[in-house]
């Protein structure tokens, strides 16, 4: 009885871990981001229902940068990317943040509190933009260049008014 009992417990066993590794394609989104690749395009609403498509955007920098309310880490960047949007009010960047919230009711509310953000804030209520750039944690970041190439993929926090994140933008928009 004891080596029956054995026997159903390993079974079970390697056919959990079976289900795991045949699925698991299923699970995490199939995506060839990185850096050097040219960036998915993709399109959202904005929250006043226009039409927001990435590739609109070519010929300028891009912060494009993954997020949420509940996410403390991403509530600390806010206000750097506020400074960063301010030190180039040129035009020639574009700060684009994604949500994963489940609906504008958390953002609004978010930025009641933090005040009103000084770029552009998209809900992506479908999570398939974050699929489509293999987005498993936030915050999560891409810097694209003006031709709409991939040129830095931060994962976590990070201070975007720092001056080596300003030096990095300034470069590619010499570039362009």
């Amino acid at each position: 009885m004891k080596r029956i009992f054995q026997i159903i417990i390993i079974v079970l066993i390697l056919g959990i871990c079976a289900y795991f590794f045949v699925m698991k394609d299923e699970r995490l989104p199939h995506t060839s981001v990185s850096v050097g690749n040219m960036s998915p395009d993709f399109e959202l609403q904005t929250q006043d229902g226009r039409l927001f498509k990435l590739s609109g955007l070519r010929g300028k920098v891009v912060v494009l940068n993954f997020w949420a309310t509940w996410c403390h880490a991403c509530q600390e960047e806010i206000p750097s990317m506020n400074e960063l949007a301010a030190a180039f009010a040129s035009n020639q960047l574009e700060i684009v943040a994604v949500s994963l919230d489940n609906s504008w009711d958390e953002i609004d509310a978010l930025f009641k509190k933090m005040g009103k953000p000084k770029f552009l804030v998209l809900l992506d209520q479908e999570k398939t933009v974050f699929q489509q750039y293999g987005v498993h944690r936030v915050p999560e970041s891409f810097i694209i260049s003006p031709d709409g190439t991939i040129i830095k993929h931060i994962m976590g926090t990070i201070d975007w008014n720092s001056d080596k994140t300003k030096s990095l933008i300034r470069i590619l928009l010499n570039k362009s």
